[in-house]
């Protein structure tokens, strides 16, 4: 089994040792996938939102679903809820 796990500065590392993660332990690749997903999230994945709209309340929840609902997807996989 292979992983594409590469991005930022120390991603041969990084990704060399989740490679060998999932080598060792393949039933683990979903979470190992949600692991790396929310690790690159941060503010500027909803700054575009925030700058753009005065929303409140539940137009504010409307507007950041289409970032939330991915994020709750990969946090459902972590807690064993999904795959």
């Amino acid at each position: 089994m292979r992983m594409a796990f590469s991005s930022g500065n120390n991603s041969g590392t990084c990704s060399a040792h989740a490679a060998a993660c999932a080598e060792q332990v393949p039933e683990l690749l979903p979470e190992l996938k949600a692991m790396r997903i929310l690790s690159g999230m941060g503010y500027g994945v909803v700054r575009p939102i925030f700058r753009d709209t005065t929303a409140v309340g539940s137009l504010m929840r409307r507007k950041l679903a289409p970032v939330m609902e991915p994020i709750m997807a990969q946090l459902h996989i972590l807690q064993g809820e999904g795959s």
